[in-house]
């Protein structure tokens, strides 16, 4: 039996159900169908990939909280089950103690200017 994993199984039942056309967020900049979120979900994950991040490695998120947030979110627990978020009002204070104990951490984050998110160090 496969192991399960939540995000793959938000996106996958919606879809197969025939919903890929109906909004699954909402966000300051408009609806998302779950179709969209999907392929979003995909592209994130693939960029986590590359950057190296493994099956229970930490992923540190600092964004605003827009469908990029859930995008990369629902990628790095379809990637590597786990996930570590602060919205970018967080205070910067808390963001190191946040992910303290992880072997190995990769941040990412996203700045208004920026059209993708970005890593931006791993430890």
């Amino acid at each position: 039996m496969p192991e399960y994993n939540a995000a793959t199984d938000l996106l996958q039942r919606n879809l197969r159900t025939g919903r890929g056309d109906k909004v699954a967020y909402v966000d300051a900049f408009g609806p998302v169908t779950y179709a969209a979120l999907a392929e979003r979900v995909d592209r994130a994950g693939d960029a986590l990939r590359t950057l190296g991040v493994q099956i229970e490695q930490r992923v540190m998120l600092v964004m605003q909280d827009t469908v990029d947030l859930v995008a990369v979110i629902l990628g790095a627990i379809r990637r590597a089950r786990s996930t570590c978020t602060r919205t970018s009002s967080a205070p910067r204070r808390s963001m190191p103690r946040a992910c303290s104990g992880c072997a190995r951490t990769t941040w990412c984050t996203r700045r208004p200017s920026c059209s993708s998110p970005t890593a931006s160090a791993t430890r």
